[in-house]
Order: C-alpha cells, then sequence, then structure tokens
C-alpha cells in the first residue's frame, strides 16, 4: 500500500475545515490530536486547510504518525507552542506598530567636538537616557563643530552656514546646544534660523548663562565646574600646603576653561601662591609637574590642545598629568578621574546630559 494510501487510513472522513485566525487553527489541530477527530484532509501524506486568511495551511506527514496516547501529549504540546509563538508575535507587531503610530519629535543635539571625545559621548548618552520614556517617536540628529581640530573662524562659520541650509526643511522640535560654541551659534541665528524652536543648553563654558542675552526659548543648566570648592578640599587634606598649580592647555575651550578657574580662585591668592601652567607643549609641562615644589598641589582643568599644536583627549591627557607630577592632582571633571587623580568637586556630565534631557 502506498504511503498516501496508509496514512489516509487515519482518517475517517476526509473534508476541508475554514478558520478564521491562527490561534483557531491551533486549538482546532489539539482537539484532533486528543479527540481523534479527523476533520482535515490527507493529500500525498500532507495535511491541508483551508483559510480565510491563509488559503492553505500544510504540515507534513513526518509531524503526524500512527496516533497513540504519548503522540496525543507530545503533538498537543507543540501546538501549544506554536500558539504561544503566534500570540506573542502579535503582541510584538501590535507594539511595534504602536510604536510608530506615535507622533515624531525630532531632536538636534549640537556638540562642541566629536563623539570620540569621552564627555560628548558620556553627556549624550545621559541625553538619550532621559527622553527613553518619551511619549512621543524622537529622532535624534547630532552634528559638531570640532572646535578643537578645526578653530578657524572661516571653518566654524562654514558649518555653521551647512547645519542652517541642513535642517531648513527638516525643521528640529527640539535643540540641546552642547559647548560655548553651539551655545553662541544659537545665541546669533536662532531667531532669524530657528524662530520659536526651544533650545537647552549644557557646559556653557565661558561667561554665566544669567550674563548672556538669551531669549525666552532658551533654558539650560548653569556650569557647575568648582575650582575653588576643590582647592578648599586640597587644602584640608594637605593642611601645609603652600603652592596650587593649575594645568590645563591651550584650546579655545581649555582657555575658556582657565579664565573661569581664575576668577573662581581669586579669593585664595592671599592663601597660597598659585600659578598656571597652561601654555606649554605636552612634555614640557610633563616636565614641570615631575620638579614641582614641596607642599604643592595641581588642579586640572582640561587638555584639548597644547601650546604645540598637538591635541588631547581626557582619556590621553589625564594619565600623563597624573602619572608625571609629584604632587596631588585634583580634577573638577569625572572623565579626568581614574587615572592616578586624587579627586576633587566634580562635575558629572552623565548629569548634565541627564538633567538636559529632562528639560527637553
Amino acid at each position: 500500500m502506498g504511503r498516501a494510501a496508509a496514512f489516509s487510513r487515519t482518517f475517517t472522513r476526509r473534508q476541508t475545515v475554514s478558520f478564521d485566525s491562527p490561534l483557531d487553527l491551533a486549538v482546532l489541530i489539539a482537539l484532533d490530536g486528543i479527540y481523534g477527530k479527523s476533520n482535515l484532509t490527507a493529500v500525498q501524506g500532507i495535511i491541508v486547510l483551508t483559510s480565510t486568511d491563509h488559503p492553505q495551511v500544510a504540515f507534513p506527514r513526518l509531524l503526524l504518525p500512527a496516533r497513540g496516547p504519548l503522540w496525543r501529549r507530545s503533538f498537543l504540546c507543540w501546538v501549544l507552542l506554536a500558539a504561544l509563538a503566534i500570540v506573542l508575535s502579535q503582541a510584538v507587531v501590535a507594539e511595534h506598530m504602536a510604536e510608530h503610530m506615535k507622533e515624531v519629535r525630532r531632536i538636534l543635539i549640537l556638540n562642541e567636538v566629536n563623539n570620540s571625545y569621552p564627555a560628548i559621548s558620556i553627556m549624550n548618552q545621559g541625553i538619550q537616557t532621559a527622553l527613553h520614556d518619551s511619549p512621543y517617536r524622537l529622532e535624534f540628529y547630532s552634528e559638531y563643530f570640532d572646535s578643537t581640530l578645526f578653530p578657524d573662524p572661516a571653518t566654524q562659520q562654514e558649518f555653521r552656514d551647512f547645519y542652517i541650509r541642513k535642517y531648513q526643511n527638516r525643521r528640529p522640535d527640539v535643540i540641546i546646544a552642547v559647548g560655548p560654541s553651539p551655545l553662541r551659534f544659537m545665541m546669533e541665528v536662532h531667531r532669524r534660523a530657528f524662530p520659536g524652536v526651544p533650545i537647552v543648553f549644557c557646559m556653557p563654558h565661558g561667561p554665566a548663562p544669567e550674563a548672556l542675552t538669551l531669549d525666552s526659548d532658551f533654558t539650560g543648566i548653569e556650569l557647575d565646574m568648582a575650582p575653588a570648592e576643590t582647592l578648599e578640599v586640597a587644602l584640608r587634606l594637605q593642611p601645609g600646603t603652600k603652592h596650587a598649580v593649575v594645568a590645563g592647555g591651550q584650546s579655545d575651550f581649555d582657555k575658556q576653561e582657565e579664565a573661569a578657574v581664575k576668577e573662581r580662585l581669586r579669593p585664595f591668592t592671599d592663601r597660597v601662591d598659585i600659578s598656571y601652567l597652561t601654555d606649554l607643549a605636552m612634555p614640557d609641562l610633563l616636565d614641570r609637574l615631575r620638579h614641582l615644589p614641596d607642599h604643592t598641589v595641581v588642579i586640572f582643568t582640561t587638555l584639548a590642545e597644547d601650546a604645540a599644536g598637538m591635541h588631547f583627549k581626557s582619556s590621553e591627557a589625564g594619565p600623563l598629568i597624573a602619572a608625571a607630577a609629584n604632587a596631588p592632582v585634583f580634577s573638577l571633571y569625572d572623565v579626568y578621574l581614574s587615572h592616578g587623580e586624587v579627586g576633587g568637586d566634580l562635575s558629572r556630565f552623565s548629569d548634565q546630559g541627564r538633567v538636559a534631557g529632562e528639560m527637553t
């Protein structure tokens, strides 16, 4: 007897069955496995059913041997697993469709430097973490001024003109300015190029935001760098300190940092001798740090570029400074920690990003 004939003997009736959903099909097969009701059609060793949604659903003969109790139990398990998979897949599809049905919001992030700098990566991650549960479907756009690598004003102006053209026909709903260059850019062009678009700023070096002329569309986070608090901690930990050396770099960003540090350390000038090592090439800076006088502490600001034009990231400059200095090194930012520095009253870039995201 042929395989199809032998197989068809397990069915008392041949009938095409209609069902309305994949779940109905699973239940039908389960009932057939339990009660032995042959409401299926066998053709050449294949079980064939007709569905309003799926014209033909076929199961290989190999899955349906002669029916016994063990077969029924195992087949029912497979069917229930299939039904569960169908239900879960429908839920995933429904969730995916619901996500795409959300109203879209575009968020443009303008960054001082590129994402290879740890501070920018950390702040952008903080922004996106804060916005993870947004009721909107968010589209993130990131641009970089790279003010350290391309400080020439003409080049920076080319970047600015390009960004204005680029987003003329893709208007952002919110702009986040990370750093002083993006903030200055928004102050200059906001009303003309992005009227009515809210601006959230963070990491604003230079003049304090309250001293700037900002319209009502601007909000953000003030500079939370704490050199005075850090030096106060250093003096408590090192009560015999006579000298404080501020180490930093020569990029525009570094110079703004140095200016802010000088202003905030002014009240300490009658307590300790304060000097600045910020205009040296890296080899010379490291050599000076190796030969500091006794009773000295080091305040490390930022060093994105040295006097010779060499560029450094925090993950590069931090270890060099900490390893060379023969005095305790206190940092102002969390990205300059974990290289041998003592610590300080640290500004946390992740917190700046998170708060900026919550303001968005």
